[in-house]
C-alpha cells in the first residue's frame, strides 16, 4: 500500500487506508484487551470523514468495552 494512502491517529491504533481499486477509505482499529484488528469500511471517500469516522467507532467500542457492554468477542472479525 503506498505511504500517501495510509493515516493514523492514536499513536496507531487507529489505521486508515484505502483498497486498491476503491475508493472507499477502510478502517484498522487496535483496541487494548480486544485479541486482533478490527476492520471496516468508512463508508466515505472524503479523508476527513473518515478520520472522523474511524476516531468515533473507536471511542464507542472502547466505551462499551469499559462498561461490558460489548462482548470482545463480538467484535472478532
Amino acid at each position: 500500500m503506498p505511504k500517501q494512502d495510509r493515516h493514523s491517529l492514536r499513536d496507531g491504533r487507529i489505521i486508515i487506508y484505502k483498497r486498491a481499486g476503491s475508493p472507499l477509505y477502510q478502517m484498522r482499529l487496535n483496541l487494548h484487551g480486544v485479541q486482533g484488528y478490527i476492520r471496516r469500511s468508512t463508508k466515505t471517500s472524503s479523508l476527513a470523514e473518515a478520520l472522523r469516522t474511524a476516531d468515533e467507532t473507536y471511542d464507542d467500542l472502547r466505551y462499551g468495552l469499559s462498561e461490558s457492554l460489548i462482548p470482545p468477542m463480538l467484535w472478532m472479525f
